[in-house]
């Protein structure tokens, strides 16, 4: 499409891309060597927007090619979720990933929003288009005294026959560009990760108590399932609390003081108490029972 610069190595990427109405251009990226594929082709897209700097802009980046989509999207502020659709515009917002199967069988191409020079960006399909593939991108920088209108290294798109060492390279080259991460197989696994344990969150969400962990562990064991660690998860931290768990929190320390001037041990509030006391009341709980089950 114009304006989209040609090089051999574009041209199985610019395939999967119609009719860009901003000015893009594609820059070689070379992949990782330790990547798994050295087939798959990665470039970076270079971003330019028509409209005046600002601190957020959603730029048209064109029609995808394809007939099967694969995106992994933010559903929550710190939860992602994937998504499938045979059009680009039954994909949700704030897409993080997104994989195009442009023929059946093949070839592949995969597009994976970086996070030019700070900004924060993701993939979006464009509401207000009649073209069921249409795609955006969403650039965010979080602060309203730094805007933009062009941006380097804003997309990594990569293109190959097998859409799983296509992933591998991908993410290989992403992580060699921003120097910030490491693909998987770079990395050592901790011992903890080649046995079996359990995370209590799925169980008990955050009403998990000393005798709910206890049970758990008393359930694996009665079916012979002996876990070697276990996570006992409640949550998030608060950093803020809202205005009735600040008057509970007061009524608190009015018992505690109290307590303390009579010497009678105050019982906790289990929605004050922080993670870190719960979790060691907890485990000086279960710790006789989970080495009785090793």
């Amino acid at each position: 499409g114009s304006g989209i610069s040609r090089s051999p190595q574009s041209d199985q990427l610019r395939s999967s891309i119609q009719n860009p109405e901003s000015d893009l251009r594609l820059q070689p990226l070379n992949p990782d060597p330790s990547s798994s594929s050295s087939s798959s082709k990665c470039m970076l897209l270079e971003i330019s927007s028509n409209a005046p700097p600002a601190a957020a802009a959603i730029v048209q980046l064109g029609d995808l090619c394809g007939n099967a989509f694969m995106a992994i999207s933010r559903i929550k502020s710190c939860w992602m979720s994937p998504a499938h659709s045979s059009t680009v515009a039954g994909l949700p917002a704030h897409v993080q990933f997104l994989l195009c199967e442009v023929a059946a069988g093949g070839p592949y191409a995969l597009l994976l929003p970086l996070l030019p020079q700070g900004w924060k960006a993701t993939l979006q399909p464009d509401r207000h288009s009649f073209f069921p593939n249409r795609v955006c991108i969403h650039l965010d920088s979080g602060n309203p005294d730094v805007t933009g209108s062009s941006w380097q290294g804003g997309l990594l798109l990569a293109a190959g026959s097998d859409p799983y060492a296509l992933m591998d390279t991908a993410v290989a080259a992403a992580a060699a560009y921003t120097g910030g991460a490491a693909p998987r197989w770079q990395k050592s696994i901790p011992d903890i990760c080649n046995y079996l344990g359990w995370c209590t969150w799925d169980a008990f969400y955050h009403d998990v108590s000393a005798r709910g962990v206890v049970e758990g562990l008393r359930s694996f064991e009665s079916v012979g399932v002996t876990p070697r660690w276990i996570i006992i998860d409640d949550g998030w931290q608060r950093t803020g609390l809202k205005p009735d768990h600040q008057q509970q929190q007061k009524q608190q320390q009015v018992v505690t003081q109290s307590a303390q001037q009579t010497q009678i041990p105050a019982a906790s509030s289990s929605s004050t108490t922080t993670n870190t006391t719960r979790s060691h009341w907890i485990l000086q709980r279960v710790c006789n029972l989970f080495t009785h089950i090793e």
